[in-house]
């Protein structure tokens, strides 16, 4: 019982985990928001505004999008830049050189590449200013659109705006609310130019996924304790039906019928103890061989709690049936 509960019930949460761990990745979590031309987009007074809601990791803000193409003529081709209008989060490192002072730019691998820059170093050009390349950045997944990108730190942020944001929600349920405040709070009049992407899709079926994995594991767990308590309650059956001598005559002797139902429930309950012990190591082990990671340690003591008292119930109708025989009809001889 206990070995089966932790491979089919306990697999199933450890799967249930994972998914809601999936769905509270930076995926599910990111919001992106795009302000077309002309609106002015984020000020630095909206983007303080969003930064201060509630259930918000970070902001990412950007400038309007530029034509960056290398200062020697004919080297390279021309790639996409914008301006931070906010500092990089977590999600963006520094991988070579070092972080853009202002007036200055990094580029990821794939804009290095195009501009044919051997290092993350030497100077762009964007709309007639010359700009020097200071470093690489990698970004995760979820932000791996900003690889296409040469980052600009403006000269002066304070009046930097940013026409496409990334709002990382702290919960993926969040997201909802926290979209809605930030079309509240925007400033921009013209809501018609504000895209709003999410990815709400995921995160309800992430959470459906998961719903039915943990309802399938809790079914096996219910049906694989079901069968054990029958076993135990045929095999207690039997012990006692081959010992229904001695317990007459320990009545004929004057021991009562609770002495001899603590006694026996005491008997039953040393092996199923035992048993219960044994299944929930032998489970984690096999669990941890079979998923790489062993199961909570809170799971398996609730694991044996519940085999043990649900062991120790399906031992009490034959005991009670044993305890309340008739001894005279027990000893009697034929």
């Amino acid at each position: 019982m206990s070995a089966v509960t932790l491979l089919t019930a306990g697999r199933a949460a450890a799967a249930e985990r994972d998914i809601q761990a999936a769905v509270e990745s930076a995926g599910p979590r990111l919001i992106t928001i795009n302000v077309a031309a002309p609106s002015p987009g984020f000020d630095q007074a909206a983007l303080a505004r969003v930064e201060a809601i509630r259930g918000v990791t970070w902001v990412l803000g950007l400038g309007v999008a530029r034509d960056v193409h290398p200062a020697l003529a004919g080297l390279g081709t021309n790639v996409a830049g914008r301006e931070l209008a906010t500092p990089l989060p977590p999600e963006v490192s520094i991988s070579a050189g070092r972080a853009p002072r202002p007036g200055e730019a990094i580029v990821s691998d794939s804009t290095q590449s195009r501009l044919r820059l051997l290092e993350p170093s030497g100077l762009v050009v964007s709309q007639e200013d010359r700009i020097p390349v200071v470093g690489r950045f990698s970004a995760r997944a979820e932000l791996s659109s900003l690889g296409r990108l040469v980052l600009f730190e403006p000269v002066d942020r304070q009046h930097a705006s940013a026409a496409l944001l990334y709002v990382l929600a702290d919960q993926a349920d969040d997201v909802a609310s926290i979209v809605k405040e930030v079309q509240a709070l925007s400033g921009i009049e013209d809501t018609d130019s504000v895209t709003v992407d999410t990815s709400p899709d995921l995160i309800e079926l992430g959470h459906a996924v998961s719903g039915q994995i943990g309802t399938l594991g809790r079914q096996l767990a219910f049906s694989a304790i079901l069968i054990g308590l029958l076993l135990i309650a045929l095999t207690v059956t039997m012990s006692l039906l081959n010992r229904r001598r001695d317990f007459g005559r320990r009545r004929a002797l004057g021991a009562t019928r609770s002495a001899l139902l603590a006694l026996t429930l005491m008997e039953s309950a040393i092996p199923i103890g035992a048993g219960a012990i044994l299944g929930t190591i032998g489970g984690a082990v096999a669990t941890a061989a079979l998923t790489g990671e062993a199961p909570p340690a809170a799971f398996c003591v609730g694991a044996l709690a519940l085999v043990v008292v649900i062991g120790v119930i399906a031992a009490v109708p034959p005991t009670l049936t044993a305890a309340w025989r008739d001894p005279v009809r027990t000893l009697r001889v034929p």
